[in-house]
């Protein structure tokens, strides 16, 4: 599984895992600073239900929008 969401990332996808689980947070505030790196300590039975797989290319005037804004 690791390496199908790698190929879709390298494809230039963006890809989002969707989890369910118990939070053991006591606010919002700490359950919107959850991350991969501290979700094991704040979450209960996660489970994986699936990816996200996210189609957004890059404009064709993002060169020139680009160029302008490094001149700022």
């Amino acid at each position: 599984m690791l390496q199908v969401m790698l190929s879709w990332a390298a494809m230039g996808y963006r890809v989002m895992g969707v989890v369910f689980g118990k939070a053991t947070v006591n606010n919002k505030q700490d359950l919107a600073r959850l991350s991969l790196a501290n979700i094991k300590d704040n979450m209960q039975d996660v489970r994986l239900l699936g990816f996200m797989v996210i189609s957004n290319p890059v404009r064709s005037d993002s060169g020139s929008t680009i160029a302008e804004l490094q001149k700022k």
